[in-house]
């Protein structure tokens, strides 16, 4: 008797908190959130982790996907970030590159500050050792998705989050095969300068001066709205078009540009019908 007691209770507190009917709350997961075959008991456990680190599956923070052939949670990039900027010990973060000599990207480091200890947490995740070849969110954009995933694992180690799916969990099995070397033959040479990807910082806020303001050339630069649409319509699953629109986050990116947002979100209803039906 106490299993059913504990689910109702969780969808009651959760619906309250969103101004939702119980009935109305479970309804809409079933239909936007959740993937087919959820049970209401996957479903319960789902919000008792989007309740615990208070994130929202409605604002793409938290996913329930179809994962390795079982229901689990996913937490994207959004909702990690979400966590530690509501931490008061959490101090920022830095990320640098390591590129080949002819400018591909080879691993991201991510070091994670906090304010009661005195060094940082420091994570470097390789390109070889996590691309996705059959993701189109990895092909399109490699700099992002390792940069995405040193954050996340970062944060997993500085604040001891866990109870969730990272990126590599949560990837369904058909993604995956042998590790491909991408890096080209070696060539003796002397190195060639390496050039930076831009930072997070200089791509969602890009520096604004008097002499020349920013233009919309320089805002389509900053997000591609084209790659993401591209990316959304050859997505072979629902749980694969979930994890393009977390990956290149558009309702984080282009909160200031509500025409292509709704370009963005309306793309997501679409392409999400049509792996659905």
């Amino acid at each position: 008797m106490n299993a059913p007691t504990q689910s109702l209770s969780i969808f009651e507190t959760f619906a309250t908190e969103r101004h939702m009917q119980k009935d109305a709350l479970i309804s809409t997961l079933m239909k936007v959130i959740a993937p087919p075959d959820t049970s209401m008991e996957e479903l319960a456990a789902f919000l008792q982790l989007a309740h615990k680190f208070d994130l929202d599956p409605f604002a793409k923070e938290i996913f329930l996907i179809k994962a390795r052939g079982k229901i689990s949670t996913y937490v994207s990039v959004d909702g990690y970030s979400r966590i530690v900027n509501r931490d008061p010990n959490y101090d920022g973060c830095e990320f640098s590159y390591d590129q080949d000599e002819l400018g591909n990207i080879v691993s991201v480091t991510c070091q994670m500050y906090r304010k009661d200890r005195t060094r940082p947490t420091t994570v470097t995740e390789f390109l070889a050792e996590c691309i996705a070849p059959n993701s189109e969110a990895w092909r399109k954009a490699p700099a992002r998705m390792l940069r995405h995933r040193a954050f996340i694992q970062a944060v997993r180690l500085a604040f001891g989050i866990s109870a969730a799916l990272d990126e590599d969990s949560a990837t369904p099995v058909s993604s995956f095969t042998e590790p491909v070397d991408i890096s080209p033959p070696v060539v003796p040479m002397a190195p060639k300068p390496r050039r930076q990807p831009p930072s997070p910082e200089s791509v969602r806020k890009p520096a604004k001066t008097e002499e020349e303001p920013v233009s919309r050339e320089t805002d389509e630069a900053a997000f591609d709205l084209t790659g993401l649409l591209e990316a959304m319509d050859g997505a072979r699953s629902v749980d694969e078009l979930k994890e393009i629109y977390a990956d290149f986050e558009p309702d984080s990116n282009l909160q200031d540009d509500p025409a292509k947002l709704d370009i963005a979100q309306n793309a997501f209803i679409k392409n999400n019908k049509r792996l659905a039906g």
